[in-house]
């Protein structure tokens, strides 16, 4: 078996990822792929994946902002 790449950086990871930095800024912290960090953070349980319910909700809250169309681009 292929040993992890973060194997040994959960915490520091959790701690990134928590303070907000990018997947993209993770990786390059981390010298890996963007698909190695969302893989290590689905294993570890941290990574919330928006269901279409919770889209459904936030898109019903925001419609009626003044800038609803400048946020569907």
């Amino acid at each position: 078996m292929r040993k992890r790449v973060l194997a040994g950086r959960e915490h520091e990871l959790i701690e990134l990822y928590r303070a907000g930095y990018s997947f993209e800024e993770l990786a390059a912290h981390f010298s890996c792929t963007v698909s190695t960090i969302r893989l290590e953070l689905d294993r570890l349980e941290i990574r919330e994946i928006p269901s279409k319910q919770r889209m459904n909700e936030h898109f019903e809250k925001i419609r009626h902002e003044s800038k609803f169309f400048y946020y569907l681009g």
